[in-house]
């Protein structure tokens, strides 16, 4: 099946690691957008096509937040078939086992994705502004840290296409939220014409940085959701649009077992 799909350069030559970044007119949400009852069958085809294993595929239950929840042999599988079985509460996962691919949503927010290939572990996070703030990028190279003793210094990082500073209006009164955060200076807000704009990408970037990452690690998209018509967006589309989504997850070798 042709899927509208992109790859990051700087991801598509890891040995094993199989990602891709799905836009229009590929809707895999079974819950919003346009043929939802696509949704399951296309996340089965993509799973196929990139080598993965479409029964340990893992979702968040996404709640604009920055907690990372682990990906083990005891919930490999949540959320497979959609919001009901999710992973609760989070807007990240991690994992170190092979054959068990992450996947996570959005439609104007950004997804990251941070590979460690000598440790085998990967993990992904869904950021809006609220990810922004909360430090949603720091929390992730972190967690990774912790779990699986993955190494900034080693991770590779790539940022999707999201809403972009040439659209992505906020009102004065977020803007000053964000300005009292330690990652939205002046090269992240922005005031043209008496509207402020927010990159989101320059202030993850950032977050990934502080946390240790090189910058020349650090893939970030130059495409714009809300006015590149490729994307679903929902500024551009309302709150019944489709989803973009970033699946990523380690090949299983050939003889190793599924689980650790």
């Amino acid at each position: 099946m042709p899927f509208s799909r992109f790859q990051f350069s700087s991801l598509a030559t890891i040995p094993d690691l199989a990602h891709a970044f799905v836009a229009k007119p590929d809707n895999l949400a079974p819950h919003t957008g346009p043929e939802t009852d696509k949704a399951l069958p296309r996340r089965r085809q993509l799973c196929d096509a990139l080598g993965l294993n479409f029964d340990r595929l893992t979702a968040p239950r996404q709640v604009h937040g920055v907690r990372v929840a682990g990906v083990d042999d005891t919930n490999a599988g949540a959320g497979r078939d959609g919001l009901d079985t999710a992973i609760a509460d989070c807007d990240g996962l991690m994992t170190d086992l092979p054959g068990v691919p992450l996947i996570a949503f959005s439609a104007d927010c950004c997804l990251l994705l941070v590979v460690e290939p000598a440790a085998r572990a990967i993990g992904l996070t869904h950021a809006g502004w609220r990810g922004v703030a909360g430090g949603g990028a720091r929390a992730l190279v972190q967690a990774m840290q912790e779990a699986y003793g993955a190494r900034p210094d080693r991770m590779i990082a790539a940022i999707a296409p999201a809403a972009r500073p040439c659209c992505y209006e906020i009102s004065a009164d977020l803007a000053a939220q964000l300005a009292e955060t330690p990652d939205c200076g002046p090269d992240v807000l922005a005031r043209r014409e008496d509207r402020w704009h927010l990159d989101m990408h320059v202030a993850l970037r950032r977050q990934l940085i502080d946390a240790g990452m090189p910058p020349a690690r650090i893939e970030s998209s130059d495409a714009c959701t809300i006015c590149d018509r490729r994307f679903f967006s929902y500024r551009r589309e309302g709150p019944q649009t489709g989803r973009n989504a970033l699946l990523a997850g380690w090949r299983a070798q050939a003889g190793s077992a599924i689980g650790r």
